[in-house]
């Protein structure tokens, strides 16, 4: 009872990540004396995988997905309502690259940070694996999407 999660846990999430289930990301937090911790999360759950489950239809995920949508840009959208000054700096750059546009300079827009890639396995046969077993699920559920009467 370490708090910390068992050799179990691990397995588990690697053979889901292997199966093309999940995606796994590093994150990280700056504590107080600036040093950093990091430690991997799952940033994305594959859609295909939840619904050959069995359990959820792809409607149901769908709306799902609308709906925590809804809600995350609605709590963005209050936190903007309450924190306007942080997002003047964001407006104002986006509004003078649109003026650049206009007068026809190319400018790149800035990267967003939220483009981490998946974290691949440390074993490259296993990496592999995972990139197969992914596209694998994706075909098999494209197929049951074009007959769905078909097992």
């Amino acid at each position: 009872k370490t708090g910390r999660p068992s050799n179990r846990f691990w397995r588990a999430i690697r053979r889901l990540k292997l199966g093309g289930a999940i995606d796994v990301h590093k994150q990280f937090v700056t504590l107080d004396d600036g040093a950093i911790r990091a430690r991997p999360g799952i940033k994305t759950i594959n859609m295909h995988f939840i619904v050959a489950l069995g359990r959820v239809s792809y409607d149901e995920t769908k709306k799902f997905r609308t709906w925590c949508s809804k809600r995350l840009s609605g709590a963005a959208a209050a936190h903007r309502a309450q924190h306007p000054g942080e997002h003047d700096p964001d407006i104002a750059n986006r509004k003078l690259r649109e003026q650049q546009r206009a007068r026809g300079a190319t400018t790149n827009a800035p990267q967003s940070g939220q483009n981490s890639p998946a974290l691949p396995d440390r074993d490259v046969r296993k990496e592999l694996q995972r990139q197969h077993s992914r596209a694998q699920l994706e075909f098999v559920m494209n197929l049951r999407g074009q007959y769905p009467g078909r097992q």
